[in-house]
């Protein structure tokens, strides 16, 4: 089992209306795929930047990370962090979504400050999002 962070730019233009339907069409994709690949993670969005904690099984992570490198939603795709797990820290979530730190920290809940310091994905993650 693994944690993999990425970073990636958002193709769609910054002023459009198109928001709600795109971000709700790649959470739904995620919630119909991730379950039966049994992967599960959030999904930040903030300044057309995509901030994704994947975890689960190594062989469909790397997987879905190929996929989603070569998906034309994203540009600029950049892996931030890659480190073998022990437990999923969202392992009710096939996809959860977050617009901020505010939003992370009630997601993960009250631990989160000490796995922000002690794992590397969450730590990153909220720096990325913050």
């Amino acid at each position: 089992m693994m944690h993999l962070l990425y970073q990636s730019v958002s193709r769609l233009d910054r002023i459009s209306t198109e928001w709600v339907p795109y971000l709700g069409g790649m959470l739904e994709q995620c919630l119909i795929n991730n379950p039966g690949n049994r992967i599960t993670g959030v999904l930040g969005f903030r300044n057309c930047m995509f901030t994704q904690l994947l975890e689960g099984p190594d062989d469909e992570v790397w997987s879905l990370y190929r996929r989603i490198r070569a998906d034309p939603r994203h540009s600029d795709v950049c892996l931030e962090v890659c480190v073998p797990a022990t437990e999923r820290l969202l392992p009710g979530w096939s996809m959860a979504y977050i617009g901020n730190l505010q939003d992370l920290e009630t997601l993960i809940g009250p631990q989160w400050q000490r796995l922000a310091l002690q794992t590397e994905v969450v730590g990153r993650m909220a720096s990325l999002i913050g």
